[in-house]
């Protein structure tokens, strides 16, 4: 026949250590010489804040310009595209864009940055650009080889041109 349990359940450590009874149980009579315990302190209202009357201002206020809020920067995710391949012509115009920002502006970008500000400032004219490689009709690309470069420069040279007709 089962035995009828008189304990509650297993109590956690931190419960036992903080019941008298338990506290008792194991220490013994050294429990029993301790202290009863002290009723609960009651909630301390809240205190008033002491009130000052000032005849002027101790301080100087002075107007400041309204500070303008940042706006959150909105999340980018950057793709790693293929690698690019630049001649030696088009590395040449692309540091030279990048060390006249930094000449004019004391900051430095990166080539990356310069070329996705040249792709974003085409990127309002793009149905006009559209037009005007269309207009081109159909090109041979050239191979990167470098004995291809001449052809290579026409082609390259060829969209350009019709890069800044549709931006005009």
């Amino acid at each position: 026949m089962a035995k009828v349990l008189q304990k509650s359940a297993q109590k956690s450590s931190m419960s036992r250590f903080l019941d008298r009874d338990a506290v008792t149980g194991a220490l013994g009579q050294l429990a029993e010489e301790l202290p009863p315990p002290r009723p609960a302190a009651p909630e301390p209202a809240p205190a008033q804040p002491a009130l000052r009357v000032l005849e002027r201002p101790a301080v100087e206020i002075k107007e400041t310009p309204p500070v303008r809020a940042k706006k959150p920067a909105p999340v980018q995710t950057l793709i790693r595209g293929g690698e690019l391949y630049l001649t030696p012509r088009s590395a040449q115009i692309l540091n030279e864009l990048v060390s006249t920002f930094k000449e004019h502006t004391n900051r430095a970008v990166a080539p990356t940055h310069m070329l996705r500000g040249l792709l974003l400032a085409i990127q309002s004219h793009l149905p006009e650009v559209r037009k005007e490689i269309a207009a081109l009709g159909p090109l041979k690309r050239p191979a990167n080889e470098s004995q291809f470069a001449l052809d290579r420069e026409e082609f390259e040279k060829k969209l350009g041109e019709a890069i800044i007709r549709g931006v005009k």
